[in-house]
This record gives C-alpha cells, sequence and structure tokens, in this order.
C-alpha cells in the first residue's frame, strides 16, 4: 500500500531537491517554523487570489482553511470541481 508520503514525495520532487538545498542555509531549511512541513514543505512558484501553483506544477486551492492539492487526473479533478464550487471562498490573502 503507498503511504501519503509516498505520493506527496513522487508529487513533489523539486520541492525536495529545493528543501535539501534550503536545509544548508536556514536551520530546518525554513525561515519561520508555520513553514516546516512533514517531510519536506511545498514551494511556491506563482499564485493569485486562492489559487497557487507549486514548483512541481501542482494546483493548489486555498479554500479558507482547507488546503486541496489537485492532481492531474480526471477524476480528481471532477470530484474537486464540485467540491470547490461549494467550499471556495475569497482567499485571506488577495
Amino acid at each position: 500500500m503507498t503511504t501519503i508520503q509516498e505520493v506527496y514525495r513522487r508529487l513533489h520532487p523539486r520541492s525536495a531537491r529545493l528543501h535539501q538545498e534550503a536545509v544548508k542555509t536556514f536551520p530546518s531549511g525554513v525561515t519561520h517554523d508555520i513553514r516546516h512541513l512533514t517531510p519536506f514543505p511545498l514551494y511556491v512558484d506563482h499564485a493569485q487570489g486562492s489559487r497557487t501553483s507549486d514548483v512541481d506544477g501542482n494546483a493548489i486551492v486555498d479554500a479558507g482553511e482547507v488546503v486541496l492539492l489537485v492532481e492531474d487526473d480526471p477524476i480528481v479533478r471532477k470530484f474537486s470541481a464540485r467540491v470547490l464550487v461549494r467550499t471556495e471562498a475569497p482567499s485571506r490573502h488577495s
């Protein structure tokens, strides 16, 4: 059985490499404790409103306090779209 951390690592190889470089400079590889995630944090490429893309090309939607990682899979996208229509709120970071 595949673990969630194995899936996370598979979906975020560039974030993993960037984190390996960051730990050479910053304690735990992050500049603030809130950014510390196991096994490593996501590295954001760009964002607009509630939509963010990481350096690995994954779309991330901030639906208030809930963050959904949307893999480019038709079933996941269809389900996520249905959920987000009901739950998406304006981002606090807009």
